[in-house]
């Protein structure tokens, strides 16, 4: 039987001190099953701090030894993982399902098996006991996103330049061009935005930092050099005052939301720059300064009618052209 290897029994023993906890002889005896002698474990505990391990004792109720590890000694001992951090770690898995069958998610699973090994055997025993731990706890529902599963290579080919300062050169077609346009970029990073990646590059020609969707990346390459990474990239800043990723002049805007829908509306954060003032009818008024773009306007549209707009002009008159729009094709 295992208990009965001294070596066995030194290792399970350190274990239980390395999770960070203070044991008694009749703690560790319960470890035990009560199937090693106390006298056997006192003198594993001796040989331990024969061994160089620091064994502290301090005097507990009845004068009962609580022993324990120098806490200056465990730097040399793995950080245990707690029941609550498991299974946010593996909801963030979940969670994230843009990166499914991608670089990312199969670094990320080599992370969670690793962090598994830190279990200690309490903690194993629970994540055994039940095989919908997670579901138990947390669940999450996306749709629309992007299946980046075919662009493997492409993905570790932006990773592998954003970490080692590679210069890449990108075939891109946006949304507004019909015409294929080669890019020289330094890359910074990749924002996941809505079920979509996007790289964050800088260009240097025109001291600017663009986004550009994976997904309308044709064709990358890494080019001879490396860039210094000397631009700062200051995301707040990058996104001070886009409502989504629409880059032009930001603008006042006022909304009216109507009471019906000012439980969806109020307590979430839809933009940074947000004020919000409630009516005395239960509706509220929600302003921002903000770009004018389509997921702006898609977001009020959403929303069937309950919000309207009191400025600007111009998206009044958008939000009227659309609405039109879609009258005359389902009439």
């Amino acid at each position: 039987m295992e208990y009965k290897d001294s070596v066995y029994r030194a290792i399970k023993i350190i274990q239980l001190f390395s999770f960070g906890r203070k044991q008694t002889i009749n703690d560790i005896y319960e470890k035990f099953e009560r199937n090693v002698k106390k006298r056997t474990l006192q003198r594993d505990l001796i040989r331990i701090s024969d061994a160089g391990i620091p064994l502290v004792s301090e005097k507990g109720k009845r004068n009962e030894n609580i022993w324990s590890i120098d806490p200056a000694f465990y730097r040399f001992f793995p950080t245990s993982i707690s029941l609550n951090e498991y299974i946010v770690a593996n909801f963030m898995k979940r969670a994230i399902p843009v990166f499914k069958n991608t670089p990312v998610e199969k670094d990320y699973l080599n992370l969670l098996d690793k962090m598994e090994q830190l279990l200690s055997s309490d903690l194993i025993e629970t994540v055994d006991s039940s095989e919908n731990l997670i579901e138990e706890v947390f669940d999450t529902l996306e749709f629309g996103y992007y299946d980046y599963s075919q662009e493997y290579g492409k993905i570790q080919i932006i990773i592998d330049s954003i970490l080692n300062r590679k210069i890449l050169e990108i075939t891109y077609k946006s949304l507004r061009s019909k015409a294929l346009k080669t890019y020289r970029l330094e890359p910074y990073k990749i924002l996941n935005y809505r079920g979509a990646l996007y790289l964050v590059a800088f260009r240097r020609e025109q001291k600017e930092f663009n986004h550009f969707a994976l997904q309308r990346i044709y064709e990358l390459k890494t080019i001879n050099g490396t860039f210094v990474r000397d631009q700062k990239y200051n995301e707040r800043q990058y996104v001070k005052d886009r409502f989504g990723l629409s880059a032009v002049k930001a603008e006042k805007v006022i909304l009216h939301i109507d009471k019906d829908i000012v439980p969806h509306i109020k307590g979430r954060v839809w933009h940074r720059s947000q004020k919000v003032i409630m009516n005395p009818d239960g509706s509220m008024k929600l302003q921002m300064k903000v770009t004018m773009s389509d997921e702006l306007t898609g977001w009020i549209l959403q929303w069937r009618g309950y919000i309207t707009v009191i400025k600007p002009e111009k998206l009044k008159d958008e939000i009227k052209k659309i609405t039109e729009k879609m009258c005359k094709k389902f009439s």
